[in-house]
């Protein structure tokens, strides 16, 4: 029977017009008109043994052959998956889904009693957090059981309490509210995080790999493939696609996904405390536009589903090393565990609301008092964490664009596209370093502006006594000397004092400051008792010493009422270094630019699925070929390169941008409202000179300056 079949050895090669892969048809019907064999052969054949396909299918020995209009399919490559290759990745897939089954075993065990704690408190709300808030250190009896696993701070409180240790407010900001967690370190969970690190770096090994596989940098081409190309393409789709999606669960939950390999345990025994702060968006201007409504709700609600609409910020608890209390620094402000509350919150001590009640507080406090104070509330001084170059770099490469511009990038680094892949990752990256340079330098201007500290005479125990404005705590009384800058709010107890505070409000003129009087007068420092209060980050143009009407000198001292994030100075750099979120109106036309550049994505992914005539994972490159360009890899890049170029413009001029997606905010900007011309002019007067006036009657040429020099 094989006489009468034509070995397709016997044909030369041929090219086809219009050819389509899909369709195996054509490629028949062409040969047997090519060659006029219609009929000569029957509709039979036979491929070689299976034993010969790893030879490449070599068809020179005449024993593979076409044999008719319906000529069998030729076997597709396929592995048999043992492999070294792939024996590698199965046991380290196999050890990896092993350790985070045991963990998750594990860590429900431990956290048992927690979650059970959390769901007998479920009915715990912001307005008994604010009662437990209120509780003070003289109460004896702890509360047993109060969202101690799962606390809540709130600013719903905002009494004031004695002047005492112990009080305590939420220093927070108004409507915000913080969601503490507290966790512990384990071995096993360190095992468990190591691991995901590990599997993350190995994503890259795996893509680089079968990269380098392509182009026979391995040996030859395709060699982990049975040296066919076709089925390595379609081997690295879906390590492609698992890898992604790994790296895009990486980042969503990267705030939180160290915590996960921690037990979670009560806020009062853990070491480390989770806070979660809502993000409450500042709208400048709502869309009436149906589309954009419908956008922005399916954004929230998708935030919502993955908690994507809260600040996550992990700190270390720390001890106070005279009495052993618990605390932690968040946003600049120390929450101290209050063991009658059960709980952590900022301390605020109040010294009064009447002159009389401020002004018994003239005498200074006991050093023992001032040291139990400062263990409370911390240092007179804001420290502003700047991280290193390296370590800004590694938290900028970690958001979502740059994931997406890499994912990508490998797509050109595989698909014979590496030169396009390599020009473009380094755009990348030098975009990425340009804006981390701009960044940090910015973030230590504003610390060096932040952290300013500087000699102060303070009264401790009768005696004044030369210290640091960083320990200064509320109620202590200091001297008010010329040329200082005002370490904290504070109220005017004696002297004559004239301030500067137009670095803090604009205000070019010094302003006159009066000791509070001896009476129940009260006093607001927003209102009326503006003229008897100094505020932190203003400087003393003049202080001097009065004699009062009874003969005795007053010199010039102050009460300190708040420090560091508390005092008016405080509350302004948290919102410098903590910035609320703003949408304006093009940022909520961006979210249905988005979603119609998703779904355009999707069509243009499925037509040149369907219509590409190729074979299958050439039409899937094909198809991320184009929908990459829909939104190009680089626009991240071009849009970092133009903030940082606008960035160093407003440095130039002494503006400061520690956030540089704010520039493009400030563009659109059409129209300043200014309530006073002192917020337009420059700090201070200057005197420029003097002319004496003629007042002779036959005088009449008009006074001028013979020189003037315009220094602005």
């Amino acid at each position: 029977m094989a006489a009468g079949l034509v070995p397709c050895a016997a044909f030369p090669d041929v090219t086809i017009d219009h050819y389509n892969a899909k369709d195996s048809s054509q490629t028949v019907d062409f040969c047997t008109d090519k060659f006029n064999v219609s009929g000569k052969v029957p509709i039979w054949g036979q491929w070689s043994a299976e034993q010969d396909l790893a030879s490449n299918l070599a068809i020179n020995d005449g024993r593979r052959f076409w044999a008719g209009k319906q000529c069998p399919k030729a076997p597709k490559y396929r592995y048999k998956y043992n492999e070294s290759v792939w024996l590698g990745i199965f046991a380290c897939s196999g050890v990896e889904a092993a350790i985070l089954a045991i963990w998750v075993v594990y860590k429900y065990f431990r956290e048992k009693a927690v979650k059970l704690l959390r769901r007998n408190e479920s009915g715990f709300t912001t307005a008994t957090a604010a009662a437990v808030a209120v509780a003070s250190y003289n109460d004896t009896k702890p509360l047993s059981g109060k969202v101690i696993d799962d606390a809540i701070l709130s600013s719903a409180s905002k009494e004031k309490h004695p002047d005492t240790p112990g009080s305590a407010t939420d220093a927070t900001d108004e409507g915000t509210e913080l969601r503490l967690k507290g966790f512990k370190n384990d071995v096993l969970g360190w095992i468990g995080f190591v691991s995901v690190l590990v599997v993350t770096l190995g994503w890259f090994v795996l893509l680089g790999f079968w990269t380098g596989d392509y182009y026979g940098t391995l040996g030859e081409a395709a060699s982990l493939a049975h040296y066919n190309s076709s089925l390595l393409d379609e081997t690295f789709i879906p390590i492609w696609i698992f890898a992604t999606t790994w790296m895009v669960v990486c980042c969503t939950f990267q705030e939180r996904i160290r915590n996960y390999f921690r037990i979670e345990c009560l806020p009062a025994e853990g070491t480390y405390v989770q806070i979660e702060r809502e993000l409450n968006e500042l709208r400048m201007a709502n869309s009436t536009s149906v589309f954009v409504m419908l956008a922005k709700r399916a954004e929230e609600n998708f935030a919502k589903l993955i908690r994507a609409n809260y600040h996550v910020k992990t700190c270390k608890i720390e001890h106070i090393p005279r009495t052993g209390q618990r605390y932690f620094n968040y946003m600049c402000t120390r929450y101290v565990f209050n063991e009658s509350a059960a709980q952590y919150s900022p301390y605020q001590f109040d010294l009064g609301s009447t002159h009389s009640q401020l002004k018994s507080h003239a005498g200074g406090l006991s050093n023992d008092e001032a040291s139990a104070r400062f263990d409370l509330v911390g240092p007179n001084f804001i420290s502003v964490d700047v991280p290193s170059y390296a370590t800004a770099f590694v938290l900028e490469m970690s958001q979502f664009f740059y994931l997406y511009q890499f994912m990508v990038m490998w797509l050109y680094y595989y698909w014979n596209y590496y030169v396009i892949g390599v020009i473009d990752t380094c755009i990348i990256l030098l975009s990425a370093v340009v804006k981390v340079v701009v960044r940090v330098r910015s973030e230590l201007r504003v610390k060096h502006m932040a952290e300013h500290s500087e000699a102060c005479s303070i009264l401790r125990d009768g005696e004044w006594r030369d210290l640091s404005t960083i320990d200064l705590v509320p109620g202590d009384v200091f001297r008010v000397v010329a040329g200082m800058h005002v370490p904290c709010d504070a109220v005017v107890l004696g002297g004559n004092i004239v301030s500067d505070e137009s670095s803090l409000t604009g205000e070019p003129l010094p302003i006159r400051k009066f000791p509070i009087g001896d009476d129940n007068g009260i006093h607001e420092k927003s209102g009326a008792g503006k003229i008897n209060t100094l505020f932190a980050g203003t400087s003393v143009s003049q202080a001097q010493a009065v004699t009062t009407s009874d003969g005795s000198v007053s010199e010039p001292i102050g009460l300190c009422v708040h420090t560091g994030t508390q005092t008016d100075k405080g509350q302004l750099v948290q919102e410098i270094l903590f910035p609320q979120p703003i949408s304006f109106i093009f940022n909520e036309q961006l979210r249905l630019v988005f979603g119609i550049l998703i779904l355009y994505a999707v069509l243009v992914f499925i037509l040149a699925m369907v219509f590409y005539q190729t074979q299958p994972s050439a039409s899937w490159f094909y198809a991320m070929f184009s929908c990459s360009q829909l939104i190009s890899p680089l626009l991240p890049a071009a849009l970092v390169m133009g903030q940082s170029v606008a960035a160093n413009r407003l440095k130039k001029k002494q503006i400061y941008c520690v956030n540089l997606d704010r520039v493009i905010m400030a563009g659109k900007v059409q129209m300043f409202c200014f309530d006073k011309t002192g917020t337009l002019t420059k700090e201070g007067l200057e005197f420029y000179g003097g002319l004496c006036a003629h007042t002779s009657e036959y005088d009449v040429q008009a006074p001028s300056f013979d020189t003037f020099v315009d220094s602005f």
